[in-house]
């Protein structure tokens, strides 16, 4: 039973490259159909979320609800 499983393991790791490979990812460079641009746009999307951030958990400690940075795991 297990040496079947890996056979069927690794037949389907191949059946995974031969998809990957097909569809140009392999090891040479992939070439981009239509390129991303990062904008100025972007910037501001990543600082607003990054400010809502600060004020909720500037708001939870002053609150009292954050207590220390092991509340944010717990």
């Amino acid at each position: 039973m297990v040496f079947t499983l890996l056979v069927v393991s690794v037949r389907r790791g191949e059946r995974m490259a031969q998809a990957l490979e097909s569809r140009g990812l392999g090891l040479t460079p992939r070439s981009t159909w239509r390129p991303v641009r990062v904008v100025a746009a972007d910037w501001l999307l990543v600082g607003v979320v990054l400010g809502v951030l600060g004020g909720v958990l500037l708001a939870t400690a002053w609150l009292g609800v954050l207590r220390g940075p092991g509340a944010l795991v717990a």
